[in-house]
């Protein structure tokens, strides 16, 4: 398909080596369609599996993912900039509204192999 032409993918059914088959290959992923969250996946590199371990895994990573029902990519941003100064007068009411000891800048690679893999 031509590069600008939005298609759906069947989720359930795609393979990523299908999808990003090599070096510099792209998608946007489209999450939460009411929200407007637009992630661009582009791929750095292909590191071949082991032969003992077929897993997928995360290798690096940042920040945090947005809680729930923040409100979007806007609303994320509102909330980053609340939290980032205590001055603010959004800053109280966000940081009771968002998860306890909720950090932005925070990412943790344990943490998102272990979503992935379910557990």
């Amino acid at each position: 398909p031509d590069e600008d032409t939005d298609y759906v993918i069947n989720e359930k059914a795609a393979k990523v080596s299908h999808l990003l088959p090599r070096v510099q290959s792209s998608l946007r992923w489209d999450y939460d369609f009411g929200d407007g969250w637009e992630h661009d996946v582009v791929v750095e590199a292909i590191e071949p599996l082991d032969a003992g371990n077929k897993k997928r895994v995360v290798l690096d990573g940042a920040r945090s993912c947005p809680p729930e029902d923040v409100g979007g990519p806007s609303g994320y941003e509102d909330l980053v900039r609340a939290l980032s100064n205590p001055r603010s007068r959004a800053h109280k009411e966000m940081k009771e509204w968002a998860p306890e000891g909720f950090d932005p800048a925070a990412f943790d690679v344990a943490q998102a192999n272990r979503r992935i893999s379910g557990r």
